[in-house]
């Protein structure tokens, strides 16, 4: 997989991607195939659609299309806070295993985990700190950012 390349859950194969891009890019494709696995084997449900982004310290997993067709129900009827109770339900119970997929495969360990569900769309967002030093460019506590010394 290339940078920005939307992942097909639906073609999942044992074999890594081939790429003549960069590590972070094979690492993003690889992040997004297990994401996606680990979603399905424990909600039931994948998703339809994933992306992955690796920017210096940051990795974020977007994910569209996760919620099963229970959860959909309840939130086409109005009954949104019970979904979004389950999903972050969901996500406790995976925080561990979402971070040992990350960790091994950007050889970085993770200081912070998130992870937000929006119902409409039904868009689920991953989003991973990495203990790295960034490349290039450091943002100071305002937001400007500065060369790296």
């Amino acid at each position: 997989m290339e940078p920005g390349d939307v992942y097909n859950p639906r073609a999942l194969s044992d074999a890594p991607p081939t790429t003549t891009g960069s590590d972070d890019a094979v690492a993003a494709g690889l992040i997004s195939k297990r994401v996606v696995q680990l979603l399905s084997e424990r909600t039931g449900r994948g998703a339809t659609k994933v992306r992955t982004w690796i920017n210096d310290e940051l990795v974020t997993v977007v994910l569209q299309d996760v919620l099963t067709k229970g959860e959909r129900n309840l939130a086409d009827a109005g009954h949104d806070e019970p979904v979004l109770e389950s999903r972050r339900a969901y996500a406790e119970t995976m925080a561990d295993e979402m971070v040992a997929i990350v960790e091994e495969l950007t050889g970085s360990k993770v200081a912070a985990y998130l992870s937000a569900n929006h119902l409409d769309p039904d868009i689920e967002i991953e989003s991973f700190v990495l203990e790295r030093a960034t490349r290039g460019t450091n943002a100071d506590t305002n937001g400007a950012t500065a060369a790296a010394a």
